[in-house]
């Protein structure tokens, strides 16, 4: 997982077998961050119900970077939401490889 990187060069998850992620109660954050971009009501409040992370291969949230990232040749199976994520990594210095990647049996929590 990359989040919040800063800087700039090139970063690689490659090669990984990564399975059984996930989480077991739901999110809670305390703050304006709770609800965001997740789509899900309630997200990050008391009152949240299920439980809907546990990512594989992750990037988030990489605003301040400038690079690249590869994200290639891993397998990802069995994880809570998703197997392989580019998430608000929308920085238009960053170049973003995803490549070779088997994903399957993820979205494992109720």
């Amino acid at each position: 997982m990359f989040a919040e990187a800063t800087g700039d060069g090139a970063n690689s998850i490659e090669g990984n077998i990564v399975y059984g992620n996930r989480n077991y109660l739901p999110f809670f954050l305390t703050g304006s961050l709770s609800h965001f971009g997740s789509g899900v009501a309630n997200y990050g409040e008391w009152n949240m119900y299920s439980v809907v992370d546990g990512q594989g291969v992750y990037l988030t949230r990489n605003l301040d970077y400038t690079g690249d990232f590869t994200l290639k040749d891993n397998v990802a199976f069995d994880n809570g939401i998703n197997g392989v994520v580019v998430h608000k990594t929308t920085n238009t210095a960053v170049n973003v490889t995803v490549d070779g990647n088997i994903v399957f049996d993820n979205g494992a929590t109720s």
